[in-house]
């Protein structure tokens, strides 16, 4: 299984199962720190390899980790993926996950990482950074 994975000011899916996304990005910036992000959306789309067996129930596993691999956050999300009609299409999932305060306690590299069903199956990945800005002397 693989995963499309992205953060964005926001996103939704229509009503015919289309994506659609605005604002994405991989850089947060602050001015200091504590600081705190107060709207994201994780956007994930999963999708078996060719002939993977998908049937039956599954564990959407994201966890918000720091450059020193300490996990900051993690959600657990039961989910099945939906039957296809048209066998020629593999089916996928698609998940957003609107966080709404994010909380960094320093500046650097944090990633969310994916998993499915359990820790050892990583899936997919977003990296992105947190900056910080510099002080204006005013």
């Amino acid at each position: 299984m693989k995963a499309f994975v992205l953060l964005a000011d926001y996103a939704n899916i229509t009503g015919n199962g289309k994506l659609n996304v605005m604002g994405m990005f991989r850089v947060i910036h602050a001015q200091a720190f504590p600081c705190s992000h107060l709207s994201t959306h994780l956007i994930i789309k999963l999708y078996p390899d060719l002939l993977e067996n998908v049937q039956g129930e599954h564990t959407l596993i994201a966890r918000l980790v720091n450059e020193d691999g300490d996990v900051l956050n993690q959600m657990e999300i039961p989910f099945a993926f939906p039957s296809q009609g048209n066998q020629a299409l593999r089916p996928e999932h698609n998940f957003i996950l609107k966080l709404s305060v994010l909380e960094f306690e320093k500046p650097g590299d944090y990633a969310f990482k994916i998993h499915v069903d359990s820790l050892d199956n990583e899936v997919g990945e977003v990296a992105f950074y947190v900056n910080q800005l510099p002080i204006e002397n005013g």
